[in-house]
């Protein structure tokens, strides 16, 4: 029994005469074609039948691959990943925290050498004067 599903299909099962005179649309699932109408069906379909068939022994070529350990413990290993995963979150949010601190204690050590920085300028500027004043009173 062949269940036809297929327009194309349809059209070849209706070439017949004889079953054209015998079935209606309605009775096309229960239909036991006649070994003309068979080939025809087979002849129609034949590119699909042929591509099935190559990916078929494709199938049978790399089954062991398929069915090997590791593509079998796939669900397992996604349990993994997903602790994994979530460490690795955990780890991102932590690392933008340490980044956080690190500038901050940059920016303060920023702050505390440009404050050291401008007092020496001002020590420079006052010792600088004080030696000017001192060679002027030398030299009168």
């Amino acid at each position: 029994m062949i269940l036809v599903c297929d327009y194309d299909l349809l059209l070849v099962f209706f070439q017949d005469a004889e079953i054209e005179k015998v079935v209606s649309f309605s009775q096309v699932e229960n239909l036991e074609p006649l070994d003309v109408s068979r080939a025809q069906v087979i002849l129609a379909d034949e590119e699909r039948l042929k591509d099935m068939g190559r990916k078929y022994d494709s199938i049978r070529r790399n089954e062991e691959c398929l069915n090997s350990k590791p593509l079998q413990d796939v669900p397992n290993s996604m349990e993994k990943l997903q602790s994994l995963k979530a460490l690795h979150i955990d780890q991102i949010n932590a690392s933008e925290e340490h980044k956080r601190r690190v500038m901050n204690i940059l920016e303060a050590y920023n702050t505390v050498v440009m404050l050291i920085s401008k007092q020496f300028m001002e020590w420079d500027a006052v010792l600088t004067s004080l030696e000017r004043e001192k060679a002027l009173a030398a030299s009168k």
